[in-house]
């Protein structure tokens, strides 16, 4: 969860929920930038309603991730959602959910996308093969 005040790029790679009791997600007032990706979680992005937290994120990606999903367009913003494979509701939270507002991008809806991730794909030509290994764990991949 990214929670106010946050700043962008911030990046959740190869994570898993194992007994979620809420979704994941960035948290208050237009957390910006987040990138989930390969995230086995429930995820949302999404307008708070009747409690004073709003738009809890702006411009979020969700890349290959699996499990519940959310995902609204706040004013002047977008959030993304490519390559999930899950179902397109939420169960946690429903009394907080706000259904008229409107959707966010979705792209390949229950199937995964190439690349595999996002982050390491873009790390690799930002910095080179050697930026991946320095943070990779075996078996990940972009």
């Amino acid at each position: 969860m990214m929670g106010q005040p946050t700043a962008s790029g911030n990046v959740f790679l190869d994570c898993a929920a194992t007994n979620p009791y809420s979704s994941s997600e960035p948290h208050e007032q237009w957390a910006t930038s987040g990138l989930y990706d390969n995230v086995h979680a429930p995820l949302t992005a999404r307008f708070w309603k009747n409690i004073n937290i709003g738009w809890a994120g702006a411009n979020t990606v969700f890349w290959n991730c699996e499990g519940y999903l959310l995902v609204q367009k706040p004013p002047a913003a977008q959030n993304f959602s490519i390559g999930h494979v899950g179902v397109d509701a939420v169960v946690f939270n429903i009394p907080l959910q706000d259904p008229t507002k409107e959707g966010g991008f979705i792209e390949s809806f229950d199937r995964h996308v190439t690349p595999r991730s996002l982050y390491l794909t873009q790390l690799r030509e930002r910095s080179g093969e050697a930026a991946v290994r320095n943070i990779a764990a075996s078996g990940q991949s972009a």
